[in-house]
């Protein structure tokens, strides 16, 4: 009778044990090799629907050759809601596709082209023809065209109001929306944000920094600079906190800003 508790302790003591070990996750917590093969099938099969699509597939037969630049699980915002999707960048020629898909629906969720222009067309001689936007490949530091209005103040007319914490995000924009981004920094640290742009589609409306008040230690230093969709395009914004602007930057700020 003895050697049969024995059995029963032993058995119901290893079920135990088998138990705590599954609600932990130790059996079934997977290596990061898999995980790491998990996203990349995702990104390979977003890939296969992106490519797969027969708008992209007209646009490619139009262009031409294709190169696939960065496949990747990214969030943008249209229309105030986030969307979980997986990013597809395609280039080609003449543009540079940006493709979202949803994977788990199969489907493409939205296609925003960006012209590769790296100057304006020329206009017809004796012709009011308007060039078009200027497509800009490189990073630079653009000039605002509206100082009226002090950043500190509240200006109409702003869409979404954006600060660090939304770095790394794509937002979606109609023409004459305003997007307001506030980056704060330390006075006494010398160290200020510098916000160079690529591509095209907006416009720097004002930027410059302003101080919260108080003594050395409270005092809070803003850079706050506003943007405004001018035409169908993509820019990249990729703010750096720096000492100098060669610096690399301790902290950054990038943004993709899609305009219909």
């Amino acid at each position: 009778m003895e050697c049969v508790k024995s059995a029963i302790i032993s058995t119901l003591f290893f079920l135990i044990l088998i138990e705590g070990c599954l609600l932990s996750g130790c059996v079934f917590d997977k290596p990061d090799h898999e995980t790491q093969a998990v996203i990349a099938d995702t990104n390979s099969t977003a890939i296969a629907i992106a490519l797969n699509d027969t708008r992209i597939r007209t646009y490619l037969a139009y262009d031409g050759s294709y190169k696939i630049l960065y496949a990747g699980p990214t969030d943008f915002e249209s229309d105030n809601s986030i969307f979980h999707v997986t990013a597809v960048e395609i280039d080609t020629p003449n543009d540079l596709y940006h493709v979202y898909v949803n994977v788990t629906n199969g489907t493409v969720d939205h296609i925003w082209p960006q012209p590769k222009r790296s100057s304006p067309a020329d206009p017809l001689p004796d012709s009011t023809q308007d060039p078009g936007p200027v497509c800009n490949s490189n990073l630079q530091i653009i000039a605002p065209v509206d100082t009226s209005v002090p950043v500190r103040d509240p200006m109409p007319g702003i869409r979404y109001s954006l600060n660090r914490s939304d770095s790394d995000r794509t937002i979606v924009l109609e023409k004459g929306d305003i997007v307001e981004v506030t980056l704060g920094f330390a006075p006494g640290l010398a160290m200020r944000w510098i916000v160079p742009v690529s591509g095209c589609g907006i416009e720097l409306v004002n930027d410059g920094t302003y101080y919260s008040g108080g003594d050395f230690w409270n005092n809070t230093g803003y850079y706050r600079a506003r943007y405004r969709a001018i035409s169908p395009g993509t820019s990249v914004l990729n703010g750096k906190l720096v000492f100098r602007p060669e610096d690399p930057g301790g902290l950054r700020f990038n943004l993709t800003l899609i305009v219909k």
